[in-house]
């Protein structure tokens, strides 16, 4: 990551304020210059190829999935492990997640019970089983069910990822250059419903959508899993509809 500069660090690229764009068309041209299925170290090729960020590190907060698909090229360089690997003896062994696992992985379709997505795009859903970009991880990539996210959620009250010291750092908004501050931790959403603090995030890919919403001071959480894109009811977001009905 020291190609950007010393001001270019970790913390930014987890509150995605590092200045690094989004997949535009610029990256997506170089990428696919590259390959037709890049991967995350065509990605660091691409990303070294670029003399200057779009904006100063810490200016603004722009959601990057590059950015998260750089912080796993970061975890595998220092842990020495694959990404999955990673994932598998730091995250989902220790919580007990034996239904999930991280792309690459071959189970995705030899195990007849994950499940396939839907797309609506075309009016009539069809069957969406892979992109050209499902060999870039990090931002996405990880294969679950409710059961297994609810042992992850539990987990993470116990310290057994991470310190609750540690873990709290991921509860705080970006504070950018200016002084002022973006409602977004290291992967959490920052928000607040009746006065009470949660924590929460959402996904799309392929076909699939999920939603996360968590009330730590309520040990409260509500995690939604769906294998289409179409008729998705998601405003106000799904798990936030379902938590208010608990809270009230």
């Amino acid at each position: 990551v020291t190609h950007f500069g010393d001001e270019f660090t970790l913390r930014h690229l987890l509150h995605h304020t590092s200045g690094l764009p989004d997949y535009d068309g610029n990256v997506m041209d170089a990428l696919y210059a590259r390959s037709d299925t890049p991967t995350n170290e065509d990605l660091v090729a691409v990303l070294s190829e670029m003399t200057e960020l779009p904006s100063t590190p810490g200016d603004y907060f722009e959601y990057s999935n590059p950015g998260y698909d750089l912080l796993a090229v970061v975890i595998e360089r220092v842990s020495g492990e694959t990404f999955p690997q990673f994932m598998q003896s730091r995250i989902f062994d220790p919580a007990g997640m034996s239904h999930t696992f991280s792309l690459p992985n071959d189970k995705r379709r030899a195990d007849p019970l994950v499940a396939m997505s839907y797309t609506g795009e075309s009016g009539t859903p069809e069957a969406y089983p892979y992109d050209n970009l499902d060999n870039l991880y990090g931002s996405g990539s990880i294969y679950s069910t409710v059961a297994d996210m609810a042992l992850y959620d539990e987990a993470l009250y116990t310290g057994k990822f991470v310190s609750q010291a540690t873990l709290n750092e991921a509860f705080q908004p970006a504070i950018l250059n200016d002084g002022s501050t973006e409602p977004y931790g290291f992967g959490w959403e920052l928000e607040e419903w009746n006065g009470e603090s949660y924590v929460a995030h959402s996904g799309a890919w392929l076909g699939f959508n999920s939603d996360y919403v968590r009330f730590p001071g309520r040990h409260l959480s509500v995690i939604v899993l769906l294998n289409r894109d179409y008729d998705y009811p998601n405003d106000p977001r799904t798990a936030l509809k379902i938590a208010e009905f608990f809270l009230r």
